[in-house]
């Protein structure tokens, strides 16, 4: 039946009908019409649902199925008006059901609810799209980091319910990895409490962990393991992950059973799951009611039902799968079976997983491209929390484990649509790709090998696989593999067609090219098409550009010189055409990158500071242009082009509906939108979903990866998705990188660990590359791209030769190589043989094309070099005269060259900058001579021997460039072609580098022939359609040549030639036409917080700066890690070619590389920096304004520091338009520095430094630290602190004040960092730099000294971090009579700290004196007190200190005792857990503060950093440690502001010069430690046996012996008192509290009270305390007026304002004291408090170990003594005892037969209580109970110890007989009571269970009859507690959960009493029936007769059970018998009768 709801209909205003309308919505379905009238009379139309239904007669609606809509408007009279009509297609309907849709009918919204159902589809089906709504889906695209690191998982399971089974004894199993954990054995219970904590630590990468899964499995320990399995949750760790804190926190699990094809679950499971990462903090976890609601906490939708469910993957085929295995058989078998074939070494399979289950296909042996032709099916749980699906290629091994040929993973999110009205996960028919490691075969395994995993980016494309995968709800899979049809596999064919694609790419400059030592050049591959290595067309593409040798670019890096010539390559390529995916995927990532744009020009926006008025009109007209953006259409899906799939059609409606909803909120939004946060956030919303929208996860074409080639093998690599450079005819669809030049940075292949650690830290090379991807048809767009530049195609062929005796030659040993080859040298390429392709034709003949780099000499890109020749002499007999050699003068190598005197002129363009020098700084004699016998077997020694025949001596000049020289040897190289040597390049072998002057040891020589192609116009006329020659065929060269065979006959061997045709692609170069000449400057100012690389903690930082084919370095700054260079470098006349605007617009990359100089060896790496200049193609262009900027500076992953630069790029202009360049900055010295514009302008500034002292510093250079000496410097001027003259003895500074006069810039972006430097004073005159610190920015300290600074108070009022206290607001009293004063104002006199108290809204006013005297007078009448002893009332304050001293009297006298409250009560009371504190609150006492984290972590307190500040002290690396260290501390605090110009000004008085002492202060300190929260478990058994240990200083305390053992959540209440020496004890941070303004050496109670369990403990009265602040904040003194009253200022406060509706306790003390602490709270000082704080150990540094909860309290004792301690000794337990009697049983299920057929049971109840199953107790047996009723009469009795404020029992007992200690385990009070039927000679028979939380019991029935089930539902306001009421009677309902339905199996009568042990010893009770049996008197149960055991009284069975039962039966049965007997009698004595009756009668006769 299809069900049609109309739930309301909406018209726009522009309808152009009258304003009374009857609308009359038709629905045609299938020929039947429905019909609606809708009537409207107003401007809104009716809300109602109206319904209508289409009976289908059993029939399916198809997925073509249509449903069309009219709207018409019907009139009475005339005709009716037809308006619109549409079509709403139902295949949505099908798959799920239920559809609500909006349809949009010409200005009328109908919103509709299509509603479809049959004989096979039930309801509930909607409600299966709701299996992931709650995933977050901005984590689908998150990158996740790859460094392995420490993560610690806990897991904590609380309890489960509604297990499914009877009486079972349930385990839990968590398994992470290989990870397993189990919990406890909960016997007997459905519902086990568990409330066990698990860690796991593991060392992963983040992107690891969260591939792991985490599994909950409960099992019933008690059955075989077998089917001991009860139920199981799966979840992804991505999931918790993704979740707030990385946790799920008590929720509840739905468990199931992948084997029990039952739907619903199998009981539920209560759990939490933290993971912690390095520095995250545990989310706290108190207050939690343990009894939620379970629909309202699962972790999946409430009401979901689990639904078993079937992924069906179909493997159709794979193809281009690389070679796995060796072919060392292969070689083998060919030798003696020379004919068999070559066989592809690789057998696939194909392997499908998801959540821990797998399954795989068949194995295809020796086929790389395999037809698998199955469907591979796994079941599961629907909805499943795992969120992956694993395909993996793999290569079947014989011998050896099998091998991952590739990996990929399907996103379960990316294929389905998990909100209302979605679709299920679907996939294909498509291909899907695979990328690992590179394709090239090592028969050894390298690390490389791990990407075929899929944890990392696959480097290289590993092949592809055709698969479909569907869902299939409600049924679980038979068989997991199984054949396709041969019609799913024709189904596929059209999903198979292919198109001709083309990828081309421009290679315009390859730049910082890592140092390589053979010829380089770059591949370009999409798939496996352009693979050089790997390749099925072998070289029918040119892919790869031709081998250039680096050049050395002046400074460090390398380039290559392809000069006006850029090298192309072309890629011709097959795929499907699914041009409609990749133009969608462009459209939305268009969109978001325009939304991105948006972004950031509304944040520029936000920095100028405008109005909110401003800001939101912007906005809102942003959003036009987005609306703009959004309503553009998709690509459309032509007809007979595209073969689309269910996934293609599913995913577009869910785009458009998306893109739609979009359009609405922001239409909304420019309408009601009233913060301009509100537009932002809506934004980034929508940025956020087009990112998910964008994903396709059906692109089958490759990635596009480029490769850099050299020496033979791969070196670095770059890999883009290929839509980004995909092109398409609409612009908004086109990739957008298409045909853009873009830079690319070359990354090295793999984990960055693997990578080689010199060369780790570098680029490989940096490359300007365009790009252009597209169908073949298209491609006369690629050649339309190319302005300024000639496409030139030319063939290519070497000539090679070798040298023997002397002589070239094209024979020899070493010709390796055809005559005439490719540049490798494997194929034969006569230049005869080259025939041209159809479309081309020859333009010109051969040449002589010589390689240009090739060409480049030694100096090449050198500023300065150094000439160097070796003089050699020799003599013939050994002593005789040395004369000159034969061939005197030689390079290094032996090779003749010019003597000295014949090179005194210099090389063109160079200028000698010395004369001819001997090298006399090496192994050498006086003369510079070295010696050796022969010259050629070297051994040069500096000591002439009479045996030397030979020596040689070292001469070199140095030679510079000069600058004017630069410029014309670039425009000589771009046109002139040397080819005075033939062309020839030389070469040792022909696989090493070439060079082009000949030298002696070269052996090998080749040149290069061209032959230019064109395109022929005669061929172009033909084909005018196919739009140019190129687009029309392959432009490759088919090489005809012939193979020498050898073939064996039967009678003779015959020698043949086969013909090979080999394909060789043409070089394809892009020849511009001439060059652009810019100028690069780069403002290099200045960097901070650089790595310190040398042992003194600094370094000696220079740049190096790169650009194109270019690079300089800046000046070295010695010692510093906060470098001002001041620095302009020029890159003149560099080269650039390509149009300006293109320029313009995507400007080359510059790189900054950061260096240390070392005296000896290489400079170490710093960091670099990678980032574009501003260009400017006219030399007075201003516009944009160029600005310092910093620059982060990275160190591969990590951060490295920053840079302040600037970098304009000027289009040089030509001679003849008479524009000039800007002039060059100044110079200082030979450097030019920032031009004055750009660099800061500077001002006058003020730094007042507070240095207080240095801490905790290590040992520098295995010595202490005795004398340090701080060092503070900035903006070039440095100050030096005093020198501590001991550390030991005080480490604080006796001169702590210093004063800084310094310039610095006006804008603090500018600003240059504070250097802290600690300096150590050692003997001879050492004084080493031990310790640095780096403050980057002074902002924070700044401040106008002219205006106070933040006031204590008003920072109270700011303050949102702390809670409010509940204390009243202070009333300020106006001054309206003569006793009140005005409200207080700020006078000018008052400094930093001043006050300002705010009045409350509602003013209080005073009481008066009458009213004063009737609460004295009732005062004294209650206290029976004589007025007498009362002075007369003239002043109120006399009688007020009488009333006080009295009252305080009548404390002592009387003391009050308080048994039930103790500090417990105040902590419980605090924690909102009012059932465990007594009567604390209902008493009025106050309660404290608990923080989830450290005071100093709180944002209010800042870390009490508030006087002195803790800068933490570094230390460069070491010979033995490579990343820097924490050394130390510096204490000190900074003030910074302007200063006036004139420097005769007078400077304003120092803002600190009012500093408290720094001496040294004697100090008691209090520790308490409350409890531990989730610690780390340390034993085997997953527990610990934690203690406290304290060290301060040297002191070390620690409570081993009161150790509490195995927990992990242990109640310490232990105080620690120790007495110390601040600062010498620096090992707690306890300085800054006693220093900070808030005072946090004790913290303030709300209540000041004499007695009691609050008792004031600090060493001074709140009106001390006040006074004291006052004076340290620079308040005015507080002025006592009365005791009432206190005057600050002009301030007046008053008790009664804050105790106007408070009732004081018993405890209270004065009043002006309870006034000066009511003043305290409210300056916001540190209240009463518990903190809590994280712990740590050494091997997880920066991971939680657990929490302590405690406090501290600091006393310093020259303030005096300090109050009594707080008493935190733990709770103890109390005795208690249940006493439970089992009256009666009713209904109990029978499930036994007797013999005479009846149905009884032989029931008998046992009990237990929860952690005490040793005391099991039974009553007797209630034998042959027929109705199901049992009388027992039976007590069970229960010790145990309870705690009554937790509400808990305390279980202590050991775990196992071996365990030394006991566990304390602390479980709710828990009874289970179970029916059994006894049997004899089997195994008991369970009944029925019951278990009673004695805290919440059900309300029992008053009666059998009425006792249900529904007794046992879960409602609180339905339960009460035994130890409230003290006893209970009543029935209960026993229920048995086998089939997973609570079945009700028996009812109990049960009496429950509590008791304590006290009131047990008074009135005794036995167990059972034992003596004493009274407190009731149990009587003997009143059983029927039939009760009994049988075989134990026979005379009873007999007359109870059988003659009761057949008496009737017996007695006939008798009687008969006596009968038989009878007659049987009578028959065998009648013939003895006869007989004697005879003869008695023939007697007579």
């Amino acid at each position: 039946m299809l069900k049609i709801t109309v739930h309301n209909i909406e018209c726009v205003s522009d309808l152009e009908y009258s304003s009374n309308i009857n609308l009359l919505v038709t629905f045609n379905f299938h020929g039947n019409t429905k019909q609606i009238n809708w009537q409207r009379s107003s401007s809104e139309l009716p809300k109602s649902d109206q319904k209508i239904e289409f009976s289908l007669n059993d029939l399916s609606i198809k997925p073509t199925d249509i449903l069309e809509i009219h709207l018409e408007d019907h009139e009475k009279i005339g005709n009716t008006k037809h308006i619109d009509h549409t079509q709403v297609p139902l295949n949505e309907v099908i798959r799920i059901g239920l559809l609500k849709q909006c349809v949009l009918i010409k200005n009328t919204k109908l919103y509709l609810t299509l509603e479809y159902s049959s004989s096979n589809m039930k309801n509930e089906i909607n409600n299966e799209i709701l299996w992931k709504s709650d995933w977050n889906t901005n984590q689908l695209f998150q990158s996740r980091s790859t460094k392995s690191q420490d993560f610690q998982i806990r897991v904590k399971i609380f309890q489960a319910r509604q297990l499914d089974g009877s009486n079972i004894h349930p385990i839990c199993r968590v398994r992470i990895q290989n990870l397993i954990k189990q919990t406890k054995i909960q016997k007997g219970t459905n519902h086990p409490y568990f409330n066990e904590v698990f860690f796991f630590n593991i060392n992963l990468s983040e992107r690891d962990l969260c591939d792991e899964i985490i599994e909950f499995e409960v099992c019933n320990s008690k059955t075989f393991r077998s089917d001991m399995k009860i139920g199981r949750f799966k979840l992804d760790i991505s999931y918790i992950y993704s979740q707030k804190k990385h946790s799920i926190n008590r929720k509840w699990l739905l468990l199931c059973n992948e084997d029990d094809q039952a739907i619903a679950g199998k009981g539920y499971l209560k759990v939490s799951v933290n993971i912690l990462g390095p520095g995250d903090e545990a989310p706290a976890q108190e207050n939690e009611d343990d009894e939620d609601d379970i629909e309202s906490n699962l972790l999946k939708p409430a009401g979901l039902i689990l639904r078993p469910a079937t992924f069906i993957l179909k493997v159709y085929k794979a193809e281009d799968l690389p070679r796995m295995d060796s072919a060392f058989l292969n070689g083998v078998k060919k030798i003696f079976y020379s004919t068999e074939d070559v066989k592809e070494l690789i057998d696939p399979y194909v392997k499908f997983s998801f959540a821990g289950q797998q399954v795989s296909s068949k194995i295809v042996y020796t086929c790389s491209h395999p037809e698998f032709n199955q469907e591979l099916r796994l079941g599961l749980k629907f909805p499943s929390m795992c969120d992956k699906i694993t395909l993996t290629i793999m290569d079947w091994d014989r011998l050896q484990f099998d091998d991952v040929t590739g990996t990929t993973l399907l996103d379960i999110h990316t294929i389905c649509d998990d909100r209302e009205n979605g679709f299920l996960p679907t996939f294909g028919p498509c291909w899907i790709n695979f990328y690992g490691a590179p394709r090239e075969y090592s028969g050894l395994p390298t690390a490389l090998d791990d990407l075929n995993n899929g944890k990392d980016e696959g480097v290289a494309y590993r092949g592809r696989l055709l698969i479909e995968l569907q869902t299939i709800l409600g049924e679980t899979p038979k068989e997991s593999l199984s054949d396709l049809s041969n019609s799913d596999i024709t189904r596929t064919l059209p999903y198979q067609s292919r198109k001709k694609y083309r990828l081309h790419a421009a290679f315009l400059d390859a730049s910082m090219v890592y140092d390589h030592e053979s010829s380089i050049e770059f591949e370009i591959s999409i798939g496996n098409y352009g693979n050089k290595y790997d390749n099925l067309m072998e070289n029918g593409t040119c892919s790869t550009t031709p081998p250039t040798n680096p050049v050395f670019d002046g400074t460090s890096y390398n380039f290559l010189p392809w000069e006006h010539t850029k090298p192309c390559v072309q890629v011709t390529s097959e795929w499907e055409d699914i041009t409609f995916r990749l133009e969608s995927m462009n459209q939305l990532l268009k969109i978001k990158l325009f939304i991105n744009g948006i972004l950031s020009t509304l944040d520029l926006l936000k920095t100028k500071k405008l109005s909110e008025e401003v800001l939101l009109k912007n906005y809102k007209q942003s959003l036009d242009m987005i609306i703009s953006h959004l309503k553009k259409p998709l690509p459309d899906f032509e007809t007979g082009r595209y073969y689309l799939n269910e996934l293609d059609r599913l995913r577009r409606q869910m785009r458009e509906k998306d893109l739609y909803d979009m359009n609405l909120k922001l239409e909304e939004l420019k309408i009601h939108a009233k913060t301009s946060q509100e537009i932002i956030q809506t934004l980034e919303d929508i940025r956020q979903k087009l990112e998910y929208l964008q994903f396709e996860p059906q692109n089958s074409i490759p990635d596009v990866i480029i490769w850099l080639l050299a020496n033979g093998k791969r070196y670095a690599y770059y890999r883009l998705s290929a839509n980004e450079v995909f092109y398409s005819v609409n612009p908004d669809r086109c990739g957008h990188l298409c045909g853009k030049v873009q830079t690319v940075t070359l990354k090295w292949p793999g984990k960055q660990e693997d990578v080689e650690k010199d060369r780790r830290l570098f680029i490989p090379a940096e490359i300007r590359v365009k790009i252009w991807f597209g169908l073949a048809i298209y491609e006369q767009d690629w050649l339309s791209q190319q302005k300024g530049a000639d496409l030139a195609i030319y063939a290519e062929t070497y000539e090679n030769q070798t040298n023997v005796l002397g002589q070239w030659t094209t024979t020899g040993p070493l010709m390796t190589r055809p005559i005439w080859s490719d540049v490798t040298g494997n194929m034969n390429l006569l230049k005869n043989n080259f025939q041209v392709p159809d479309g081309w034709r020859w333009d010109g003949d051969w040449y002589i094309s010589p390689e240009i780099s090739a060409r480049y000499a030694d100096d090449a890109g050198h500023r300065k070099f150094t000439e160097e020749i070796y003089e050699h002499q020799s003599r013939l007999i050994a002593g005789a005269q040395w004369q000159p050699k034969a061939i005197g003068w030689t390079n290094l190598v032996g090779d003749k060259v010019p003597s000295k005197d014949e090179r005194n002129e210099s090389p063109e363009g160079w200028q000698w900058e010395d004369d001819w020098t001997i090298d006399t700084n090496r192994a050498v004699d006086e003369g510079g001579f070295e010696y050796c016998v022969n010259q050629t077997l070297s051994g040069w020694c500096p000591v002439e021997r009479l045996f030397h025949l030979t020596r040689r001596r070292r001469w070199y000049r140095t030679r510079i460039l000069r600058d004017d020289y630069i410029f014309e040897d670039k425009k000589k190289r771009a046109t002139a072609i040397d080819l005075s040597n033939g062309g020839w390049e030389y070469a040792p072998m022909f696989n090493m580098k070439f060079h082009a002057d000949e030298r002696s040891l070269d052996m090998t020589r080749r040149r290069r022939w061209h032959r230019k192609m064109v395109p022929d116009s005669s061929f172009l006329d033909e084909n005018l359609s196919t739009n140019g020659a190129i687009a029309t065929a392959d432009i490759v060269f088919r090489m005809q040549t012939q193979i020498p065979k050898t073939r064996t006959d039967d009678s003779s061997t015959v020698k043949t030639k086969d013909i090979k045709i080999e394909l060789s692609a043409p070089r394809m170069f892009l020849s511009f036409k001439k060059p652009y000449y810019y100028e690069l400057r780069v403002y290099l100012y200045q960097a901070r917080n650089l790595l310190s690389m040398d042992y003194d903690s600094f370094s000696d930082p220079y740049a190096q700066i790169g650009f194109i084919n270019q690079s300089q370095r800046s000046e070295i700054i010695q010692k510093t890690l906060c470098p001002t260079w001041d620095q302009t470098l020029i890159f003149s006349n560099v080269e650039l070619y390509g149009e300006p605007d293109e320029i313009h617009h995507n400007p080359p990359n510059i790189l900054i590389e950061f260096f240390d100089k070392d005296e000896y060896g290489s400079p170490d790496f710093l960091g670099r920096v990678q980032c574009s200049p501003v260009v400017r193609l006219t030399p007075d262009e201003t516009k944009p304004m160029i600005k310092l900027k910093w620059l982060q500076i990275m160190r591969g992953k990590d951060q490295g520091g920053e840079l302040l630069a600037a970098f304009e790029l000027f289009l040089l202009p030509e001679n003849d338009t008479g524009k000039t360049m800007p002039p060059y900055p100044s110079k200082r010295g030979s450097l030019f520095t920032v031009p004055e514009p750009i660099r800061p302008k500077l001002i006058r500034t003020g730094i007042e430094i507070l240095c207080w002292g240095v801490r905790n510093m290590k040992t520098f250079m295995l010595s202490d630290i005795d004398c340090p000496q701080v060092i503070f410097e900035v903006g070039g001027q440095q100050i030096e602190s005093t020198m501590i003259k001991n550390i030991k003895k005080t480490p604080n500074f006796d001169k702590p004040l210093l004063f800084l006069d310094v310039m610095l810039p006006n804008e603090d972006l500018y600003t240059p960092p504070m250097n802290i430097k600690v300096r150590d004073h050692r003997s001879f005159g050492r004084k080493p730099i031990v310790g640095y610190h780096i403050l980057k920015s002074l902002e924070l300290f700044r401040c106008d000294p002219t205006i106070p600074s933040l006031k204590l108070i008003q920072a109270s009022k700011c303050s949102a971090a702390l809670a409010e206290l509940p204390v009243t607001d202070v009333v300020v009293v106006s001054k309206k009579k003569k006793h009140r004063k005005k409200d207080f104002v700020p006078s000018k006199s008052y400094n930093e700290y001043s006050m300002v108290i705010k009045p409350n809204e509602n003013e209080t006013k005073p009481l008066d004196k009458k009213i004063m005297k009737k609460r004295i007078k009732n005062f004294l009448r209650k206290h029976k007190l004589s007025p007498s002893s009362v002075q007369s009332e003239s002043k109120l304050s006399k009688i007020q200190k009488l009333i006080l001293k009295s009252y305080q009297n009548i404390i002592r006298n009387e003391p009050i005792v308080e048994d039930d409250i103790d500090w417990w009560s105040k902590y419980y009371a605090s924690k909102g857990q009012s059932d465990k504190c007594g009567t604390y609150l209902e008493k009025g006492y106050e309660k404290l503060k608990i923080y989830p984290s450290s005071l100093e972590s709180l944002e209010f307190y800042e870390g009490f950093n508030d006087f002195c500040q803790t800068f933490q002290l570094y230390r460069g690396k070491t010979k033995f440690e490579e990343e820097n260290e924490i050394v130390g501390e510096f204490k000190g605090l900074f003030r910074v502001y302007s200063l006036p110009e004139k420097s005769n000004e007078t400077v304003l008085h120092h803002l600190m010069s009012n500093f408290p002492s720094n001496s040294l202060e004697e100090c008691l300190i209090r520790i308490y430690i409350i409890r531990g929260i989730d610690l780390q478990p340390k034993d085997s058994n997953g527990k610990s046996d934690p203690y406290i240990e304290i060290q301060l200083g040297k002191i070390r305390l620690d409570n081993r012996n009161e150790k509490i053992a195995n927990t992990t959540n242990p109640i310490f209440g232990k105080l620690f008192e120790i007495k110390t020496i601040i600062p010498l004890a620096k090992d707690l941070t306890i300085q800054n509290r006693l220093l900070s303004k808030y005072r946090a050496t004790c913290g303030l109670p709300l209540q000041y009270n004499l007695t009691g369990p609050n008792q004031w403990r600090d060493n001074h009265l709140p009106r001390k305390i006040l006074t004291d602040v006052c004076k340290r904040n620079h308040l005015p003194l507080p002025e006592l007026h009365d005791d009432h009253s206190i005057q600050i200022g002009d301030s007046i406060f008053r008790l009664e304002d804050f105790e106007q509706e408070k009732s004081l306790t018993t405890h209270a003390g004065e009043g002006e004291e309870r006034l000066a602490l009511y003043i305290l709270h409210k300056l916001q000082l540190c209240p009463e408090h518990i903190e809590t704080r994280p712990l740590y150990n050494s091997l997880q540094p920066s991971i939680e170990q657990g929490r302590l909860e405690l406090f501290v309290d600091i006393f310093p004792l020259s303030q005096g003594p300090p109050g009594p301690p707080f008493v935190i000794t733990p709770r103890k337990p109390k005795p208690y005892v249940l006493r439970c009697i089992i009256w009666n049983t009713s209904n109990v299920i029978l499930q036994e037969t007797s013999i005479t057929g009846e149905q009884m049971s032989d029931i008998y109840v046992k009990g237990w209580m929860i952690g005490k199953e040793d005391d099991l107790q039974k009553t007797d047996v209630h034998y042959r109970s027929m109705d199901g009723e049992g009388n027992f009469n039976w007590r069970f009795v229960y010790e145990f110890l309870y705690f009554p404020a937790e509400r808990c029992l305390s279980i202590n007992k050991k775990e196992h007989f071996w365990s030394y200690d006991s566990t304390e385990l602390k479980l709710p009070p828990i009874l289970n009571l179970q029916i059994w039927d006894n049997d004899k000679f089997s195994s008991d028979d369970f009944l029925g269970a019951l278990t009673l939380d004695l805290n919440h019991l059900y309300k029992p029935a008053k009666d059998a009859d009425v006792c249900t089930l529904d007794i046992l539902n879960d409602q609180q306001s339905n339960c009460v507690s035994i130890f409230d009421i003290k006893r209970l009677k009543g029935w209960w309902p026993c229920v048995d959960l086998q089939d997973g339905n609570s079945q009700l199996t028996g009812k109990i009568e049960i009496e429950l009493e509590i008791l304590t042990e006290e009131e047990a010893n008074e009135r005794p009770a036995g167990h059972g029936r034992e003596k004493p049996n009274q407190h009731p008197k149990l009587e003997l149960p009143q059983r029927p007769e039939t009760s009994f055991l049988w075989f134990t009284s026979p005379y009873r069975t007999f007359k109870n059970i059988i003659w009761k039962k057949s008496k009737w039966y017996l007695l006939g049965l008798l009687i008969l018998t006596c009968i038989i007997i009878f007659i049987l009698l009578f028959l065998w004595s009648i013939p003895v009768c006869t007989i004697a009756y005879m003869k008695k009668k023939k007697k007579y006769i």
